[in-house]
């Protein structure tokens, strides 16, 4: 189960419009990210979930085979003790032993089974290379480690916002937005562009943006 790699992300060093181009297919890219990765947790959380009830089925079979040989024990004991029956209580006690040896047999399969449902829900996720863990790790995003040798968790480096001139009603004044969330109409601003890390100031009755 592959998880899409991520398109590149936007760089300082990108023009403007090629950094909007990559902020754009980037942020475009998360929701099947996120929907891709949410189903390789659903797989090994249910292949941990088989392991484990695969192991609950081999305790109560291993329990079940010493019940089993407990029970042969007592019937030896019993055909020793009453000569009268010997040839009966053997034959009783060499049944109960065949059921003590098949339920320990059968013990031991599931102990297998077991032992090979928790190797491939291990598998599973090493597989993938993913990071083993989730919690802690809010709003970061998935990359190829430096090694090259599986994924990690990173702080996202794009942070766009929005940035925005207008008019006032009276043409008095230059309005300026900056935000990151929020719905804005392109109509409503005489320039605008998106970003991260800038600051805007007025020298000399020019703007200056400093990065």
């Amino acid at each position: 189960m592959a998880i899409t790699p991520l398109p590149s992300a936007p760089l300082p060093t990108d023009g403007a419009s090629e950094f909007n181009r990559k902020a754009f297919a980037l942020i475009g890219a998360l929701d099947a990210f996120v929907a891709e990765t949410n189903d390789v947790a659903d797989f090994v959380d249910t292949a941990s979930a088989a392991a484990q009830s695969s192991q609950s089925a081999a305790a109560t079979s291993a329990t079940n085979a010493n019940a089993s040989a407990t029970a042969a024990a007592a019937s030896a004991t019993l055909a020793t003790t009453k000569a009268t029956s010997a040839t009966a209580s053997s034959a009783s006690a060499q049944t109960n032993a065949t059921q003590a040896a098949q339920s320990a047999a059968n013990a031991h399969s599931s102990e297998v089974a077991a032992a090979l449902s928790a190797l491939e829900a291990a598998s599973a996720v090493s597989a993938t290379h993913m990071p083993s863990s989730l919690i802690g790790q809010a709003l970061k995003v998935l990359k190829v480690n430096a090694g090259e040798t599986g994924y990690a968790l990173f702080e996202s480096a794009a942070l766009p916002r929005l940035y925005g001139f207008a008019l006032s009603a009276d043409a008095s004044e230059l309005m300026f937005t900056d935000a990151k969330t929020g719905g804005f109409a392109a109509t409503d601003f005489v320039s605008w562009f998106i970003g991260e890390n800038l600051t805007f100031s007025i020298n000399n009755n020019e703007l200056v943006i400093a990065l």
